[in-house]
């Protein structure tokens, strides 16, 4: 069996929700907004990191001065990806589309040059498979490992419509980190979460998207602290120590496990599953995945 933090927290939320997603293989067939949203995001971001030290070979010279006009050509692209993501998909409409545009410049304009200058290497979508016991391995997948000197450090994007503390507070506090830590093959110093909130503001009757995005951008430059925050967080090993003895209990319930029984909750509301738990739903609304995630 192998596990994932995904479905090790899915399976501590819901057993129910677990059964569907990873046992039935099912998925909407419809994909959600917010979830079309984050996934051009990443995308982006993604992409932005990879190849990070050709890259700082081409935009950083002497003097560690950068070049942003090489930069800016090279961002272009990534914009293109961004508009391409949801045409693809049949989404057209320009706030959606200029909301990822802007929160992606916003990033690039507080994190990215800085990021030329003290990172020295950036490995993007970074994997490894650890195996817990006989049978049951443990695979981690990774937004970016980050070396800077001789320190590595773990990557996390999120975006988030709530308080980019909150956010930050509840992964610091949750296992998602302390699983990536667990089980990467680096000796890595901790976690650093980029969590980007999705703005607020709205296209104005008499507004122009080319003027709506510049306004969106505007509030990201001028009013970073509202929307991006990055902060880091570790681990000591008492923390560490009781996390791996508590992953081994929950893989062995995985393993043995029979009854797949629903857990209701505050998550709910926002399962994709919620119609067939509810019994207003069936399962014409879902695809079959062939994967084996």
């Amino acid at each position: 069996m192998r596990l994932s933090y995904s479905k090790i927290n899915t399976f501590k939320e819901c057993r129910k929700k677990y059964f569907y997603q990873y046992i039935e293989k099912l998925r909407p067939k419809t994909k959600a907004l917010a979830l079309m949203m984050g996934e051009a995001l990443q995308n982006a971001l993604e992409a932005l990191y990879r190849d990070f030290r050709e890259k700082k070979g081409k935009y950083v010279g002497l003097g560690n001065k950068i070049n942003k006009e090489q930069v800016a050509k090279d961002l272009k692209i990534i914009l293109d990806d961004i508009d391409n993501y949801f045409f693809d998909k049949g989404i057209t409409e320009p706030t959606i589309i200029s909301t990822i545009n802007a929160m992606f410049q916003g990033y690039v304009k507080k994190h990215y040059y800085n990021d030329l200058l003290i990172i020295d290497e950036y490995i993007p979508e970074y994997e490894y498979e650890k195996e817990l016991f006989p049978g049951v391995t443990l695979l981690v997948k990774i937004d970016g490992l980050v070396r800077t000197g001789n320190l590595w450090w773990i990557f996390e994007n999120k975006s988030t419509s709530g308080d980019p503390r909150t956010v930050k507070a509840e992964l610091s506090f949750g296992d998602q980190g302390k699983t990536y830590l667990y089980g990467v093959d680096k000796e890595a110093e901790g976690v650093i979460f980029n969590v980007i909130k999705k703005p607020s503001i709205r296209l104005k009757k008499s507004e122009s998207t080319e003027d709506f995005l510049k306004r969106l951008i505007d509030e990201y430059v001028l009013t970073p602290e509202k929307y991006i925050l990055r902060e880091d967080a570790t681990y000591s090993n008492k923390q560490m120590e009781e996390f791996e003895k508590d992953t081994f209990q929950v893989a062995r319930e995985m393993v043995d496990c029979c009854a797949y029984y629903r857990t209701c909750g505050k998550h709910c509301g926002y399962c994709p599953f919620e119609p067939l738990c509810s019994g207003y739903g069936d399962m014409s609304q879902y695809d079959k995945r062939e994967d084996n995630k």
